[in-house]
């Protein structure tokens, strides 16, 4: 490992007081040394810039989180606060979104969860006058700051991580909604409110 990359036990109890400071969990499960591998490589090297720490945030919740297709048919809500969201290790876009605000936050790094219109949520998958008109939310995701400008992530999409009918179906880490640009973002998604605190 390379030298600048804090190691030791002093960087593993960095971690789990990042991981505790953003979703309030002191659950060993939810601070494993494995689970948070990902976190401190980047998160506590000095020398990384904010968007490899975004990056490295991005990469973590896509590959640990499961996206919950089973609580789509459900009575019951899925998770939703950051906590209970990194216990069980499952969520919906709004749960994703959370932990992503929540990760961001704890870093000092300002992170909005937006709210608003996808196609492909439900049975549209190309914009019609109603679908442009529609105040529906149906789908969040994030804007963070980072080098002087927000950059939209939505880490609901680039996580290929599924339950359904009960089985964790586990699947690659995509970036293609990792900083996207405005103008492909807005080919499937429209933004109807911002949430600066969740």
């Amino acid at each position: 490992m390379p030298a600048h990359i804090p190691q030791g036990p002093k960087c593993v109890d960095r971690v789990r007081t990042n991981l505790v400071k953003a979703t309030g969990c002191t659950a060993p499960k939810c601070i494993e040394k494995d689970r948070a591998r990902p976190v401190r490589r980047f998160l506590l090297a000095e020398e990384t810039t904010d968007y490899e720490k975004v990056l490295a945030l991005h990469d973590w919740i896509c590959s640990y989180m499961y996206y919950d297709v089973d609580s789509l048919a459900s009575d019951e809500a899925p998770p939703y606060y950051a906590t209970d969201i990194v216990k069980s290790r499952k969520a919906v876009c709004l749960g994703f979104a959370t932990l992503m605000a929540s990760l961001c936050r704890s870093i000092d790094i300002p992170c909005n969860v937006v709210s608003g219109y996808a196609l492909g949520v439900g049975n549209d998958t190309a914009w019609t006058d109603t679908s442009i008109a529609t105040d529906e939310q149906n789908h969040a995701w994030n804007e963070v700051y980072v080098d002087g400008r927000w950059m939209i992530v939505d880490t609901t999409w680039d996580c290929a991580n599924k339950i359904e009918n009960g089985e964790m179906n586990k699947g690659e880490v995509s970036h293609l909604y990792f900083d996207a640009n405005l103008q492909f973002f807005s080919n499937n998604h429209k933004i109807l409110e911002y949430s600066k605190r969740r």
